[in-house]
């Protein structure tokens, strides 16, 4: 009998109240509901309709879809799974990319038949029936096709990069095949991903035949790369390019080029805890607890899990921190080849392991007595982020599409899944199933096997590392979406991110210690673009150079239809060929004239005017003002220069979150740009802080809200207008100039800035700049940029009159980014508009 409203049953098997799907808890007990939507693999697929029971639990809510009633009753197959399904468990490390085995089901009535359920599927709303894209988002799961045409060529490249890395694996697990079907690619974001896998059947696909399938992206594809892909599919064809590394060396090559006209921003935050229940905290991380960096002004976080007790996994973690910070902050990171960096985050997880190893053997520690620890490290190299992993400390990939999670761990459950035993939720019902295999210091680094993967950057992104003590029983699919996901929108920092994800852990979990670290991948496009040389080895970004002359203003009058193009033979060209000599011959005459003295000229022949002299009574046109710059065209990491009526000092009201100023000015509409806020919104506004710099100082733009779309070239898409933009202080540009790192004037320059200011050079040079300093230290009236920046969201309206140039961050000269880039932040809480690193208590 069809069902129209899917109902869920509560996970908590001691509860097990039926929820509707819409509903993110349990309304008895309060247990979070799983919502798992299951791609459904078989012959018999066909006979269902949406609405049908399949084995009484899952619901047919798409013709390939079924949704999971009963997500708390263990999945347990009754067939043994056939060697054709095997590669799914197999290729398990890769899941980032390929869906999973949920379950297999037998079918008996009228004629046997097994019906695959896969998880973790790219799927998408299309998915659904009509009568039910109304409910549940399910993804962002997109046909590769049909996404291609809409997006940016980096990004382009980054989907056939990734096709390029899981050729090899596929190949050799025999289902090679799968990337060959269009119907099976899609793209989730910047993730490619597979609907399904398909056996080769004693098949050998070769490159020739991706390259045939590739060459059906080339119509779809403009500018400079789709000549560069086409001759890409030719050597594939051709079999001149024989091998995927081949392949994958021409793809980065292009890539590489290509971001060079992007601009990437790493912010970095790490937090430790105890927990609710644990004495001694055996986890450790880096930079250490409650530390903010901001612009990489750190390249790598660590998050490591200790084990063996307090007098033991608290000693290895520490050990394995200090070996790899050791190790990797002495490298030139950015100099090194892809493979160089993964083979040195390899060793630096032998060094520690060693040294951790050598610690067991000196305090005589054996068996369950010797101390060790998990490890996971995200390390950034120019447009690339490497993630390395030991044990069961996890790494997440969170993107505006989804929340994935990157590694696998090193468990028994894991190592019966890709063995090709047992599905992974089958696998977690066995004892033991959450055992290590393989941690820091429990045995030689000749058996070690440290997993690391590289991620290429085409968007912002945020990369979360934690031990157990948060990712237990699913906690990050529970909170990514309410906590994680405003952090990528501009909703939040990384200070107050951090420390809410502890409160959490201990709040749903606090059975463990809990690290956090947080990566947080900024990825802006220039405003000018770097074009590509050499198209043969590497294609240019196919949007238009920009112009940086500044805009024509014209007259506001009615639109008016452009004429027809006139016809070249009656255009008249002859008579205004003969306008132009006659122009040329009268200018030329005038010449002549005036230097035989035919022909005066006044304004040449009066004296130059004395400055002090009364100003002549002649009236003249008054200059006619530059347009004022569109903050509306603002991109983040941009510069603007702010200046206040008459030089007096400027005082911009801030709040922490936007979404009190758009509650302020009534919500995002275009009256609320053009029109001035209301003493309503000033009395909201007021309720945070004010930044106070004198007037033509330098502000950088650190957010935007609403944020951009995540991918700009799709025009059709409807995107907010910018309402409040998120700015950080520069210091003045004059004193980073003359200033050292230590803010000490050189002896050399001393007498000469001495003199500059009218001092007088023989005194005490010491005694004057003493004098000055105590002179100048709070002038009255005036106001002193603070030696820290000041942060905070302001109303875009407030901020229009200010802002008298907007300064692209390409285009910044050496002094003003060394004068806008900020120091490292202390782990605290930041309110709105205080300096940054100060004590944020009242």
């Amino acid at each position: 009998m069809p069902h129209s409203q899917p109902q869920l049953q509560c996970p908590n098997l001691r509860c097990r109240a039926v929820n509707s799907d819409r509903d993110q808890f349990c309304q008895k007990c309060g247990t979070y509901l799983p919502k798992r939507f299951l791609w459904v693999v078989g012959a018999r697929v066909d006979n269902f309709q949406v609405g049908d029971l399949l084995e009484d639990r899952f619901l047919f809510q798409g013709p390939r879809v079924v949704f999971d009633t009963q997500p708390g009753i263990p999945l347990k197959m009754s067939v043994e799974l056939p060697d054709t399904l095997v590669p799914y468990l197999k290729l398990f490390p890769y899941r980032l990319h390929l869906p999973q085995v949920y379950t297999l089901l037998s079918l008996g009535d009228p004629e046997p038949s097994l019906i695959l359920l896969l998880e973790q599927a790219p799927l998408g709303s299309a998915d659904l029936d009509p009568s039910h894209q109304g409910g549940l988002a399910l993804g962002a799961g997109m046909p590769l096709f049909d996404a291609w045409v809409n997006a940016q060529p980096l990004r382009q490249l980054h989907w056939l990069w990734q096709i390029a890395q899981l050729w090899q694996p596929l190949r050799i697990q025999g289902v090679a095949s799968s990337l060959l079907q269009p119907d099976f690619m899609r793209v989730e974001g910047s993730l490619f991903r597979l609907l399904e896998l398909e056996n080769d059947f004693r098949l050998e696909p070769s490159l020739a035949d991706l390259g045939l399938v590739w060459q059906q992206l080339i119509p779809k594809t403009s500018g400079k790369l789709a000549d560069s892909l086409d001759g890409l599919c030719d050597q594939l064809a051709s079999g001149e390019v024989e091998s995927a590394e081949e392949l994958l060396a021409q793809l980065e090559s292009w890539i590489e080029n290509i971001h060079k006209a992007y601009r990437v921003k790493i912010d970095i935050a790490t937090r430790t805890d105890t927990g609710m229940v644990r004495e001694h905290n055996e986890d450790a991380c880096y930079p250490a607890d409650g530390a903010v960096t901001q612009n990489s002004l750190e390249r790598m976080a660590i998050v490591c899990d200790g084990v063996g007790g307090h007098a033991g996994g608290e000693v290895a973690s520490g050990i394995a921190i200090e070996a790899l910070r050791d190790h990797l902050t002495q490298l030139p990171i950015d100099d090194l080849s892809p493979a160089d960096v993964i083979t040195e985050l390899e060793n630096a997880s032998f060094k520690a392991n060693d040294l951790i190893s050598q610690r067991n053997d000196q305090e005589q520690r054996q068996d369950r007595q010797r101390m060790g620890t998990t490890l996971v490290t995200a390390l950034s190299q120019t447009h690339q982020i490497y993630v390395s992993h030991i044990g069961d400390s996890r790494a997440y990939l969170i993107t505006t599409q989804g929340c994935y999670q990157i590694m696998v761990d090193d468990d028994i459950a894991s190592r019966e899944v890709r063995l090709g035993y047992v599905p992974y939720r089958e696998a977690l019902l066995q004892p033991a199933s959450g055992s290590l295999v393989q941690a820091l210091g429990m045995a030689s680094s000749s058996v070690l096997r440290p997993t690391v993967q590289r991620f290429l950057l085409d968007e912002d992104c945020l990369f979360l590392l934690c031990s157990d003590g948060l990712s237990d029983y699913d906690r990050i699919d529970m909170i990514w979406r309410e906590e994680l996901l405003p952090l990528l929108q501009g909703g939040t920092d990384l200070a107050s991110t951090s420390k809410r994800l502890i409160e959490l852990a201990n709040q749903l979990n606090g059975h463990d210690n809990v690290t956090v670290g947080l990566v947080h991948c900024h990825v802006t496009r220039q405003r000018q673009s770097t074009g590509a040389t050499g198209l043969n080895s590497a294609p240019a970004e196919t949007s238009a150079p920009v112009d940086n002359t500044p805009p024509t203003v014209l007259p506001k009058t009615q639109a008016v239809a452009p004429d027809a193009p006139l016809d070249p033979k009656r255009s008249g060209s002859g008579f205004g060929l003969w306008i132009l000599l006659g122009l040329i011959l009268l200018g030329v005459g005038g010449a002549v004239a005036y230097q035989l003295g035919f022909l005066k000229l006044p304004f040449l022949n009066q004296p130059i005017a004395d400055s002090s002299a009364s100003p002549s009574p002649e009236p003249s046109l008054p200059d006619t003002p530059p347009p004022p710059p569109d903050l509306a065209q603002a991109n983040k990491l941009d510069v603007l220069r702010l200046v206040s009526a008459n030089d007096q000092p400027i005082e911009i009201s801030v709040v922490k979150d936007p979404k009190e100023l758009l509650q302020g000015i009534g919500g995002v509409d275009d009256a609320s740009v053009d029109n001035p806020p209301t003493e309503t919104s000033d009395a909201k506004i007021a309720l945070g802080s004010t930044i106070s710099i004198p007037s033509d100082s330098l502000v950088v733009v650190d957010g935007i809200f609403p944020p951009p779309l995540a991918d700009a070239s799709d025009k059709t898409a409807p995107g907010a207008p910018i309402q409040a933009l998120r700015i950080r202080t520069c210091q003045p540009v004059e004193e980073v100039s003359e200033q050292e790192g230590t803010g000490i004037l050189p002896p050399e320059k001393l007498d000469e800035k001495l003199e500059k200011e009218g001092a007088d050079p023989d005194a005490d040079s010491v005694a004057q700049l003493i004098d000055e300093k105590l002179s100048d230290e709070n002038p009255s009236g005036s106001v002193t940029t603070p030696s820290t920046p000041q942060i905070g969201w302001v109303d875009r309206s407030k901020l229009a009159s200010l802002v008298t140039e907007i300064i692209p961050a390409a285009q910044l000269s050496p002094e003003q980014q060394k004068a806008c880039t900020p120091a490292p932040l202390e782990g605290k809480d930041i309110p709105a508009g205080a300096p940054i690193g100060s004590d944020p208590t009242p």
